[in-house]
């Protein structure tokens, strides 16, 4: 068992000392049990018991605990129901240690049940003092449960794992671990320890820990560099050495690089980190962009002992700020209403350069945010153009932006000013910490900035103003298309045709309600147009990398579903096509991993077609969209180009290409296959990784001209020919004499 020094700075040391001699007591047969369960309570809630857990009736200190009523009747009556459980071990002569584990987790779990609602009824007392010896405690106390735990079970606990699990609950907040939520452990990880998937940020979070009494910058470049190296080796399919966490997020690492905006780096070390390392954070920071793009904002730091504490006081910090100023635009930038039973509101205009000289002066700026059920999100693009706009066009700032919601506390205007007693902003964190981070030499005086300040105390109204101001989602590309007139007409149309599918063009808890109730198949309007772009345009390789600048675009929505147009049967009849190709895609899909898992990675070949599936969607839908060209123009004897292909793309009439085949689900997944098997060998022979090679058009134009090119041009007749012949029939041509 370990001694746990690094949580001696965030608990009392004579608790420490106590579970290092319960932890002797434990290895020499010696646990006293009752007497154990009497210590942590006093020590917990500070006051004295006796040997059966019965609050000591005798003496001030209970005098003093009566007249402050600091144990309500619930509190009372758990212990009163610890201490009868505990007697019939309190008495001299019984041998502690054969009293069963299950029987002493059930007491001390019934002692943290006191603890924590102590804990609940007396939050103000630990918030009263914001740097004190109480303060630190608190945060390890759920922890220090588990530590009892696995005293009691005899468990062998490292220093560093002790850390880990720290920055996990405490510094990432890991408190749910799932599928994207994970701390990783230390062996094989990849200098990786902590992973998340941050929806609300669209974040994804990577931890390092490094437990050490001292820390260099070599160690520093090192952490980072393991961490860098792993996520490439993720883009080259070159994580099979890892341990299971890692292969699970290598194989997912392409979905979450494309749904997420931000990347976050983290060495958590507890050593003190007093050197300079800036520039490396810089250098690192453009190493890793050569990998993943520029598209993405990375962010990469070192949190280290003091930042630690700094985290850990801020948990704890009552939140706003007190005693601050904000100055108006000008005398008349304001009016005031009173509601009588909410407070007063006020709307005012206020000078950029106040607000930033309140950000600046909060060495713990959490606080400011704390009542923020948002946050500050970074959005590369977004905080760009923010940025921009406060710097080479400051006089638009009020017009562009939504401004901010502050919450106050006895709001006062003097002289241009408005004082607050106390100030937190509910609403605006981008806003604030932007104007807040521009460089102190770059003038503000232009800025100003639109405010509604509630003037009101109750905490529980502070709340729902909070939630209510912050309830939108982060806004994603597909939200851009979702009040486009093309996209709700065709999804108006799919209700109309009372097909089996209904098309999700808004993020709508209603909608998704809606169409689960009506049983029917729910299909994204961004992956609709990742299929038309692969199929039809010849472009997966922009549905599956650039799709956020196609969706940007307003034209390029109306194009897709003017092209798409079911209304009339041709359209619906594509659509539905289109469909049934990608549900055999997901059992395809879904049978390979099944198959994979099973026998893991026997067969180099398996292995190649596997990863390509995985990774191929986009790919296998325009090999098979070329392949329904292939078919409708060599009767007007045109070449197998994918230039052509595509300038043909609006000349033909999106309809019906799928045969009536009793065989055909089987036959599908043959092609599937076949096309895997092909394409997994010349992948294999240009040398790329599949995921890389499947993120570019041009890299597709390879794929193509092996596959159709070759393939349909061979003098015997392929297995994917006789597939695609049995399958699929031409598109109608726009023109009949089209050459």
């Amino acid at each position: 068992m370990s001694n746990f020094n690094f949580y001696k700075k965030y608990n009392n040391n004579d608790f420490i000392s106590e579970i290092e001699r319960i932890e002797s007591n434990i290895n020499s047969r010696k646990f006293n049990f009752p007497n154990e369960i009497r210590k942590a309570l006093e020590y917990f809630l500070d006051f004295e018991f006796n040997d059966v857990c019965e609050i000591k009736s005798v003496g001030p200190k209970i005098n003093y605990i009566k007249q402050k009523n600091m144990l309500n009747d619930s509190i009372l009556n758990k212990v009163s129901e610890l201490n009868n459980s505990v007697k019939p071990y309190s008495h001299s002569g019984n041998d502690y240690t054969k009293v069963s584990f299950e029987l002493k987790k059930d007491m001390l779990n019934r002692m943290f049940d006191i603890i924590s609602e102590y804990k609940e009824t007396h939050v103000i007392n630990f918030n009263e003092s914001i740097y004190n010896d109480t303060n630190k405690e608190y945060f390890s106390k759920e922890y220090s449960k588990q530590m009892f735990f696995d005293l009691l079970e005899e468990k062998e606990i490292a220093d560093f794992e002790c850390f880990e699990l720290f920055c996990a609950k405490y510094l990432m907040d890991l408190d749910d671990i799932d599928s994207e939520k994970r701390v990783i452990g230390s062996v094989k990880n990849g200098g990786i320890n902590l992973f998340e998937i941050d929806e609300e940020t669209q974040t994804i979070k990577i931890g390092h820990c490094k437990y050490k009494k001292e820390i260099n910058k070599l160690d520093v470049q090192d952490s980072f560099d393991k961490i860098i190296t792993t996520i490439d080796s993720f883009y080259k399919d070159k994580f099979y050495d890892k341990n299971e966490d890692i292969k699970d997020i290598g194989a997912n690492w392409n979905n979450y690089i494309e749904e997420n905006l931000n990347v976050e780096l983290v060495l958590y070390t507890s050593a003190d980190a007093n050197f300079k390392y800036k520039d490396l954070l810089q250098n690192l920071e453009k190493k890793l962009n050569k990998i993943i793009g520029n598209e993405h904002h990375i962010i990469i730091k070192v949190i280290d002992e003091k930042e630690i504490e700094k985290i850990l006081i801020s948990k704890q910090a009552k939140p706003g700020v007190k005693n601050v100023f904000l100055e108006l635009c000008n005398e008349d930038s304001l009016i005031s209403i009173d509601t009588k039973d909410f407070g007063k509101v006020t709307l005012a205009v206020i000078k950029g350069e106040s607000l930033r000289t309140i950000y600046k002066n909060q060495e713990r700026k959490g606080q400011l945010f704390e009542k923020n059920v948002r946050g500050y999100i970074k959005y590369k693009k977004i905080d760009e153009e923010i940025n921009s706009t406060l710097l080479f066009s400051p006089e638009k700032f009020l017009i562009l932006n939504n401004g901010l919601t502050i919450i106050g506390q006895n709001v006062t205007k003097n002289s241009g000013f408005l004082t607050f007693e106390e100030l937190f902003i509910v609403n605006g964190a981008q806003t604030t910490s932007l104007i807040g981070e521009i460089e102190e030499n770059k003038s503000l005086n232009d800025v100003n900035v639109f405010v509604k300040i509630i003037d009101n105390s109750n905490v529980k109204l502070v709340d729902a103003i909070s939630e209510a101001s912050n309830n939108q989602k982060p806004i994603k590309p597909v939200d851009l298309i979702a009040n486009n007139d093309g996209v709700r007409r065709f999804a108006k149309h799919l209700e109309n045709k009372n097909s089996n599918y209904a098309l999700i063009y808004k993020r709508s808890d209603r909608l998704k309600k809606d169409i689960k109730i009506k049983n029917k198949k729910a299909i994204q309007t961004e992956e609709l147009m990742k299929m038309y772009y692969s199929f039809v345009k010849q472009q997966p390789g922009t549905a599956r990398s650039g799709f956020k600048k196609i969706i940007e675009i307003k034209a390029n929505a109306d194009f897709v579903f003017q092209r798409m147009n079911i209304a009339k049967d041709d359209g619906y009849n594509f659509f539905l096509n289109l469909m049934y190709i990608n549900e055999m895609f997901e059992l395809f899909l879904h049978s390979l991993k099944n198959t994979y898992k099973n026998i893991g990675k026997i067969i180099t070949k398996d292995n190649n077609e596997f990863e390509f599936v995985k990774n191929g969607k986009h790919a296998i839908f325009a090999i098979i969209g070329a392949t329904i060209y292939y078919l409708t123009l060599k009767s007007k004897h045109i070449e197998n180009d994918i230039e052509i292909y595509r300038h043909y793309e609006t000349k033909l009439q999106l309809s019906s290409f799928i045969k009536h085949n009793n065989e055909k689900d089987e036959l599908v997944k043959e092609l599937f296959d076949e096309i895997a098997e092909e394409a997994a060998r010349i992948i294999e022979l240009s040398n790329k990784p599949s995921s890389n090679f499947l993120k570019t058009d041009s890299n597709y134009e390879l794929l193509f001209n092996q596959i159709i090119k070759n393939v349909f041009g061979a003098r015997k007749k392929t297995r994917i020919e006789e597939l695609v012949e049995i399958l699929f029939k031409p598109l109608k041509l726009k023109d009949t004499n089209l050459k």
